[in-house]
């Protein structure tokens, strides 16, 4: 009888999915590796199979995060190719994600706060602004080619890019605290036709 063959980022993926499910119950500060291990049907030691500590587990779900935010966005954008709809789509697919996703929403502070660099020693999620960059050099691209398109004014595109970020960011903090309705249809249209009459061409 040949041994059973494990899918290792089969088993890692699931994992982080257990994670974050304990970090929304319980948040990131207050959570036990041996809480992960319950949630993810394994042992303990498992765990440190593909992390080494509780500070790489909670990098990798933030990561995690991101890339399975990343990758829906593009996915999304890439069904349009004029400039100015990926613009408008890049709001309403972002807050169609954050509508699907309202129970991982409410940990991304967290996410933040263990990013932040602290006096002393190295941020509990180190590389967030690699992910950030890697964003902002996206959106840059979008508006890049929209000025080559003749759709948009010549403009400092890194710096609208990281306004349209930080745009992204304070609507996700907004519908984590209710402020907003994450569901309102005609909020990425007012968002997204402020930004473009901004830079519009015309």
């Amino acid at each position: 009888m040949s041994p059973k063959t494990v899918d290792k980022e089969k088993k890692r993926r699931k994992i982080l999915k257990a994670t974050i499910k304990v970090f929304s119950d319980r948040g990131i500060s207050g959570f036990k590796m041996i809480d992960v291990a319950k949630a993810a049907g394994i042992g303990k030691g498992t765990i440190y199979e593909y992390f080494a500590s509780k500070e790489e587990l909670i990098a990798g779900c933030f990561m995690a995060f991101m890339e399975d935010y990343g990758n829906f966005l593009v996915l999304e954008l890439k069904k349009e190719s004029d400039p100015k709809k990926q613009i408008m789509n890049f709001f309403g697919v972002s807050l169609r994600y954050f509508a699907k996703h309202q129970k991982e929403m409410s940990i991304i502070f967290d996410f933040w706060a263990a990013a932040v660099p602290r006096k002393h020693g190295s941020p509990l999620v180190p590389g967030i602004e690699k992910a950030y960059a890697e964003f902002k050099k996206y959106v840059s691209a979008i508006l890049d080619d929209g000025i080559g398109q003749g759709l948009f004014r010549k403009h400092d595109t890194e710096t609208i890019a990281l306004m349209i970020l930080g745009l992204i960011d304070s609507l996700m903090f907004q519908a984590v605290l209710g402020i907003i309705d994450i569901t309102d249809k005609t909020l990425p249209d007012k968002i997204s036709n402020t930004i473009l009459k901004g830079i519009s061409n015309e």
